[in-house]
């Protein structure tokens, strides 16, 4: 009987621990009117024992759906990951605030009036179960009392230049030598872990890769640059159709000033130096146009034409190996025409049409699909090579080369040729296949 009587003051003694030790504060839910169905929620959770605690669950009536998300900003864009738990440290708190971590709240089952109150129910690691009252606020009152954190803080753009500063110092070629290395282990253990926690990291869709299966791939170069379903993406094969070589975000577009292209906001550079200084070749692009687009790691990396094409000539120019994001692209000038980078030139029915393949730190290597891998080159030394007489012939949308990490294409079209679709801008994301721009040939005179 002592015994029972024991275990029966042992638990009632937790529990009424169990009901201290777990503070929420501050809960709110913020009123989202573009959406009567899902909606942010933001509070902060006190551990105040000498162990870690995770919350694991949360579940509500008004709500189908309640999930943890943490905002991240990889490589200068932001996306949401889903979390499956979070853990508040022995003796702290975690916030979940606008800007980083907050729950997310799908399918309410009735729409939410500000000043309503709704419940949330939480289930710790430990047992403990909380239920909290949550208020439905305006998210500019939420943020008054949460400081959100913005791209355009003095702390936010110290940590760039930071960033940034470092790479000046980085032995950039050794480092991208030691990624291309690692992304060639055949060992099982390794290289499946290495794309194991890619596919988490970036969220990577799988289902519309050729092979579906993560643990089939050779090495982590062999999934990274990985083939897709041909329906997944398919070519716009419109006559005059000109399409984006790869998946990505556009990072500038327009028209070349003379000589000079647009590498980011008051940053210009070049036609001449991108190209190698070869006169003869950057004088068919003055006064052109031209579209940079930025491959994120998480990206497509092969690449294809925007048109059908005869190969005439490729140029290897090696150079530094700073990283393309935007961080960099805005504060390093010169940026394209720096780094180590791959000019091929193509004959096309629209004249010459450059596509630029710029390298960048931790790209283990770049291929065409004539020559194999170029880079990385022992010697670092450059390379010209002309085909006009070889009839190599690549047709849109077939493949020409890869990335072997990411990086950055620069595409640059003679005068008067091409006119940009009227709905791309600066950040819009494209996928190869994709129409971008017709050629003049198929323009229409709105005047008949």
């Amino acid at each position: 009987m002592n015994k029972f009587v024991f275990v029966f003051l042992v638990l009632i003694n937790h529990a009424s621990y169990a009901d201290k030790h777990i503070v929420i504060s501050a809960p709110s839910i913020a009123l989202a009117p573009a959406s009567s169905t899902t909606y942010a929620a933001y509070l902060t959770i006190y551990n105040q024992t000498s162990d870690d605690i995770s919350l694991r669950r949360i579940e509500s009536t008004d709500f189908q759906k309640i999930e943890i998300h943490q905002t991240e900003i990889i490589e200068d864009l932001s996306q949401m990951r889903h979390l499956d738990e979070i853990t508040i440290p022995a003796n702290q708190q975690v916030s979940l605030e606008p800007g980083g971590l907050h729950l997310m709240l799908h399918n309410a089952t009735i729409p939410l009036v500000l000043g309503e109150q709704r419940q949330l129910i939480f289930h710790f690691s430990d047992g403990t179960q909380r239920t909290e009252i949550f208020t439905v606020n305006n998210l500019t009152d939420i943020i008054s009392q949460n400081s959100i954190k913005t791209p355009d803080e003095p702390q936010t753009n110290y940590m760039r230049s930071l960033k940034v500063f470092l790479q000046r110092f980085l032995p950039q070629h050794t480092l991208s030598g030691l990624m291309y290395e690692i992304a060639r282990v055949k060992w099982e253990p390794l290289k499946n872990i290495l794309i194991s926690k890619f596919i988490d990291l970036y969220k990577v869709d799988m289902s519309i890769a050729k092979n579906p299966d993560p643990k089939s791939y050779a090495d982590f170069n062999s999934f990274f640059t990985r083939e897709l379903k041909t329906a997944s993406r398919p070519i716009d094969n419109t006559k005059n159709v000109i399409v984006s070589p790869v998946d990505g975000a556009i990072s500038q577009f327009g028209k070349i000033q003379d000589d000079l292209l647009i590498q980011a906001k008051g940053k210009n550079y070049s036609v001449s130096t991108l190209l190698g200084d070869k006169a003869e070749v950057a004088d068919q692009f003055k006064n052109g146009s031209f579209i940079t687009i930025y491959l994120s790691p998480k990206d497509y990396h092969r690449i294809h034409m925007p048109l059908d094409g005869q190969l005439n000539s490729m140029t290897y120019i090696p150079g530094k190996l700073y990283s393309v994001n935007k961080a960099t692209t805005d504060q390093v000038d010169n940026l394209f025409a720096i780094n180590e980078r791959i000019v091929n030139v193509f004959d096309t029915d629209i004249g010459s049409v450059a596509l630029v393949m710029v390298g960048a730190i931790f790209v283990g290597g770049m291929e065409t699909t004539w020559e194999g891998e170029v880079t990385p080159a022992s010697n670092r030394r450059g390379l010209s090579r002309n085909y006009d007489t070889q009839q190599i012939n690549i047709s849109k949308g077939e493949e020409m080369g890869r990335f072997n990490m990411g990086s950055t294409v620069i595409v640059l079209f003679e005068p008067d040729k091409i006119i940009f679709e009227a709905d791309i801008t600066t950040d819009t994301k494209v996928v190869m296949g994709q129409k971008i721009a017709n050629n003049t040939n198929n323009s229409v005179n709105t005047n008949n």
